[in-house]
């Protein structure tokens, strides 16, 4: 079942703050979180995290760490439930 959900998230703690998400990542599914961390929301089918860091890494941002977060059976539930309706 959680195959089904082909997205992952990649969360990056940059080295230095940033203030918003940097142009360069527009075309992604980039966002800034409350606590400074950067979120990029991937399709697993299209890209790897290593093209994924390449880029920030290209575009001047250091990374301090990072985490992956997949999806897990509450969010194939909610995806089953939403095409239902």
């Amino acid at each position: 079942l959680l195959s089904r959900l082909d997205y992952k998230t990649l969360v990056i703690t940059p080295k230095e703050p940033l203030t918003a998400v940097p142009e360069a990542l527009a075309g992604m599914d980039a966002t800034l979180r409350p606590d400074g961390d950067l979120a990029i929301t991937f399709r697993t089918s299209e890209t790897g995290i290593g093209r994924l860091l390449e880029t920030v890494r290209a575009n001047g941002i250091g990374v301090g760490d990072l985490v992956t977060e997949a999806p897990d059976l509450e969010d194939v539930f909610i995806a089953l439930t939403s095409q239902a309706a």
